[in-house]
């Protein structure tokens, strides 16, 4: 769906793993002074309908920032996809905790 629809700003997206991402954090974390770094990770999972989907992706800068004329065929395929698979999709949610102390 986002190749089709967004073509570039798809191939944009960084592909880069968790893992990368933590260490990134944890080394920003040191450079400003931090010490005794701690990752928590906290994950679920929820079930939503293809217009709660939809919604979902609106809080995203990155979907916020679409065009109308991009957004509407988008959101409109996405829903009918969910729709076509008993209108429920299973998301992942993740929330990253990080602890540190100030040296």
């Amino acid at each position: 769906m986002y190749k089709k629809h967004l073509g570039e700003l798809d191939s944009q997206r960084v592909s880069q793993s968790k893992e990368e991402m933590y260490l990134q954090v944890d080394l920003e974390l040191e450079r400003y002074g931090f010490e005794d770094i701690r990752t928590k990770i906290y994950q679920s999972s929820r079930a939503l309908t293809g217009e709660e989907y939809v919604d979902f992706l609106c809080t995203y800068s990155d979907h916020m920032a679409l065009s109308e004329s991009l957004k509407n065929p988008f959101y409109n395929d996405i829903r009918n996809a969910i729709r076509e698979h008993d209108d429920i999709v299973e998301i992942l949610d993740t929330a990253d905790l990080h602890l540190a102390r100030k040296q």
